[in-house]
């Protein structure tokens, strides 16, 4: 349980500091921070997770050098379409596979 209130903790925190960069000036694709911050947030489900289910928890947030706007290719991404910035992020249904102590739990987040 104290595992569970940490992981919602920290989605949180990562949620506001979004929230919060959307006081900065837009432009016509999401932000750079804005991308790290939610490449970030990806790393932390990734590192929270079994290794081997990297390669499908949020498979649309990528940063492989080729063009990928996190406002119109990221799942679950939704963007102002005036500013670009991002102005909510909808996980309900993406699937999470969380390792706690050597028992694999998967579970949907929303």
């Amino acid at each position: 349980m104290e595992s569970t209130s940490f992981v919602k903790f920290s989605l949180i925190s990562l949620i506001w500091i979004i929230i919060l960069m959307n006081e900065m000036h837009g432009d016509k694709a999401c932000l750079q921070t804005e991308r790290t911050a939610l490449l970030e947030l990806k790393s932390f489900f990734i590192s929270i997770s079994d290794r081997e289910y990297e390669d499908v928890i949020l498979t649309s947030w990528v940063d492989d050098g080729m063009p990928s706007d996190c406002c119109d290719d990221w799942e679950g991404v939704e963007c102002n379409a005036t500013t670009r910035r991002v102005m909510q992020l909808s996980l309900n249904g993406t699937r999470m596979l969380l390792c706690h102590n050597d028992i694999g739990v998967a579970g949907d987040f929303g």
